[in-house]
C-alpha cells in the first residue's frame, strides 16, 4: 500500500512536460519521454493518491486530491476495510451519454416489446433528445429533469399531461436497462411520479348523427374512408387496427411465416394477434360489415390489403380525410366539436351496452381489460336510464299491498241458503 503524489514536472533535457510520482521520500524521478533522470521540484502542485490490494491480490488506485490529509485517512480507512473482510469496489461507471442509451434502449424494445411500444418510444426519444439527449448519465439529476424538460414541455411547447407522462416512462425504461446493462448504479428518474391525467373525456354521439358522418364521407368522394367508420362503428377497432387488417392470415418475414391481423370470412370473424395490449382477440361481424369487407377492390400491387384509397395505395393517414368529413358533416348539421375517430370506438360500446351486452362480452371484443376504463372513458349513463331506475326504486321503498278479500256474513241470505 502506498500514498504518493502526481505531479506534471519539466525535463531539463528534453524540455517536455511529464507527470512525475512522487512518495514521500522519492528524491529523483525518470522522463517517460527521454529516459533522463529529474530531481525532485522543491514545490509540487498535484493530485494525492493512493493504491493498496485487495485479499485477493487485486490491485486498486484512487485519486483523492490536493488533501495529503485526507489520502492517508482514506489509505487507512481502506486498509482497515480490507482487515475486516468489509472492503467492496464499486464498478467502475460507464460514461455514455443519453441520446446513446435511448438508441440501444429502442433496438432492445424492436426484440422484446410490441410494435406499438417501440413507436412510442421513438416519439419520445425526439421529445427528449433537445432537451436531455447530450448529457451523460452521471450528468442527469432529477432537478434537471423537472425544470429543463417537464416544465419546459408543459410551459414553452403546451403539450399534455399525458403525453409528458408517456415521455418520462420512456426515460424510466431507459434508466432501468442502463442498471441492468451496468452503466448506473441508480436511476434520477425513480423519484419523479407521473402526473394526473385528464384523460376522462367522454363525446356522446348519437346514431343519427353517426349515419350523416357516413354519408358526408361519401358526399366528398372518400368512400374507402366511409367504409373505414362503418368498420369502427360496427366493430369497436381502433383505427390503427382497422388499417392493420389483412386478407391472408400470415405474411412471410425474413423467411418465416409470420401471423398478422386478418378477415376470416368462413368464421365471419376478424383475428388480431397484434394488439395495443398484447392479447390477441377475436371480434364476430355482422352481415353489414362482412358486404363492406367484400366489397373492397383487389389492387394489383396490394393484393393483401383491404382499404385502397383513390390514389391506389393502402390508405394509412387518414387525418386529412377525416378532417374533410368532419367540415361536410358540420354542413348536414352535426355538431362536430371535439369529435375524434376514437370516440366512434365509444359509440360502438355504448350501443353494445343498450343492446344487452354484458361486461365480459364487451371486454373481450374491445381489449379493455377492466370496468373502471370502460365505465370512466367510454360510456355515461344516459338521463334516461337514471329516471327508469328512480322510477323502479319506488315499488321497493313502497310495496303495493293488496287489498284484503272480504268475509262473507254467515247470517247473510245467500249464507244461508
Amino acid at each position: 500500500m502506498a500514498i504518493y503524489q502526481v505531479a506534471k514536472i519539466k525535463c531539463p533535457d528534453c524540455e517536455k512536460n511529464f507527470p512525475g510520482v512522487f512518495a514521500e521520500k522519492t528524491p529523483l524521478v525518470k522522463c517517460t519521454h527521454c529516459k533522463s533522470v529529474v530531481a525532485r521540484p522543491p514545490v509540487l502542485r498535484g493530485d494525492w493518491e493512493i493504491s493498496y490490494y485487495d485479499a485477493n491480490g487485486k490491485k486498486y488506485k484512487e485519486r483523492i486530491g490536493k488533501s495529503k490529509a485526507m489520502a492517508i485517512a482514506i489509505h487507512g480507512q481502506r486498509k482497515q476495510e480490507i482487515l475486516e473482510g468489509r472492503f467492496l469496489r464499486k464498478k467502475k461507471s460507464v460514461r455514455i451519454r443519453l441520446s446513446k442509451l435511448m438508441a440501444e434502449t429502442i433496438e432492445w424494445g424492436e426484440k422484446n416489446r410490441e410494435s406499438g411500444t417501440v413507436k412510442r418510444y421513438k416519439v419520445s426519444q425526439n421529445a427528449l433528445m433537445p432537451t436531455l439527449g447530450n448529457l451523460y448519465l452521471e450528468q442527469i439529476e432529477t432537478l434537471d429533469i423537472e425544470k429543463k424538460h417537464i416544465a419546459r414541455r408543459l410551459d414553452r411547447d403546451g403539450v399534455s399531461k399525458a403525453t409528458v407522462n408517456r415521455e418520462i416512462g420512456f426515460l424510466k425504461a431507459c434508466f432501468r436497462q442502463a442498471i441492468g446493462w451496468g452503466y448506473v448504479e441508480e436511476s434520477p428518474v425513480s423519484s419523479i411520479e407521473f402526473m394526473k391525467e385528464d384523460n376522462l373525456r367522454y363525446r356522446d354521439l348519437s346514431p343519427e348523427d353517426a349515419a350523416k358522418i357516413i354519408e358526408s364521407a361519401k358526399e366528398i368522394n372518400f368512400h374507402y374512408f366511409a367504409d373505414f367508420l362503418e368498420i369502427i362503428i360496427n366493430t369497436g377497432m381502433r383505427h390503427s387496427e382497422v388499417l392493420s387488417l389483412r386478407r391472408s392470415p400470415y405474411k412471410e418475414r425474413d423467411g418465416k411465416s409470420v401471423r398478422q391481423n386478418h378477415v376470416d370470412f368462413e368464421q365471419c370473424l376478424v383475428r388480431l394477434w397484434n394488439t395495443k395490449g398484447g392479447r390477441w382477440r377475436e371480434i364476430p361481424l355482422n352481415d353489414r360489415v362482412i358486404e363492406v369487407f367484400r366489397r373492397q377492390p383487389r389492387h394489383l400491387n396490394y393484393k393483401d390489403h383491404f382499404l385502397i384509397n383513390k390514389n391506389g395505395k393502402p390508405s394509412i393517414k387518414i387525418q386529412d380525410a377525416w378532417e374533410k368529413t368532419k367540415e361536410a358533416s358540420l354542413s348536414n348539421g352535426v355538431d362536430v366539436t371535439d369529435l375524434h375517430i376514437h370516440d366512434l370506438r365509444g359509440f360502438f360500446i355504448d350501443n353494445m351496452f343498450r343492446a344487452g351486452a354484458d361486461v365480459p362480452t364487451v371486454s373481450e371484443i374491445t381489449g379493455i381489460r377492466t370496468w373502471k376504463v370502460l365505465q370512466e372513458r367510454y360510456t355515461r349513463i344516459h338521463m334516461d336510464h337514471k329516471k327508469d331506475a328512480v322510477r323502479n326504486l319506488r315499488n321497493i321503498l313502497e310495496p303495493q299491498v293488496e287489498p284484503k278479500k272480504k268475509r262473507a256474513n254467515p247470517s247473510s241470505p245467500k249464507r244461508l241458503k
